[in-house]
């Protein structure tokens, strides 16, 4: 087995999120970018059929974002598949999740982080409010 490419991927499903893609995108990189140069990241916008211009966003995001990849499918399958095709795609050695509309910030993933490696024995982590 390849070792991971990324510290870390974070998956965001979208689904008509088109107004959110360049802010959430922005929102995660402020937060994951005080982790280091020894820790990269990948981000993984996954497009979950949607029927306005988010995959437009998302591909225009990540022409200007290199730590952004976009992946998904063109017919709405929830948000289920979503995580599942992100988790399938992701490249890091830890892997989170997170919503597009921010509804919980991104600076939890550094706890969430803090958490799996002073726990090394430990194979996941969950997060709630």
């Amino acid at each position: 087995m390849e070792p991971p490419s990324f510290y870390l991927s974070v998956v965001i499903p979208v689904f008509n999120e088109s107004a959110n893609v360049f802010s959430t995108v922005a929102r995660a990189r402020e937060v994951l970018d005080t982790l280091g140069p020894d820790r990269p990241y990948e981000l993984l916008l996954v497009n979950d059929g949607s029927t306005d211009d988010t995959l437009a966003q998302a591909e225009k995001c990540a022409a200007a974002n290199s730590v952004l990849r976009v992946t998904g499918y063109p017919v709405n399958a929830g948000r289920g598949k979503a995580l599942r095709t992100g988790f399938a795609a992701a490249r890091g050695r830890f892997v989170c999740a997170i919503d597009a509309d921010l509804s919980y910030d991104p600076k939890y993933i550094l706890d969430l982080l803090a958490a799996l490696e002073s726990h090394p024995d430990t194979d996941f982590a969950i997060g709630s409010p």
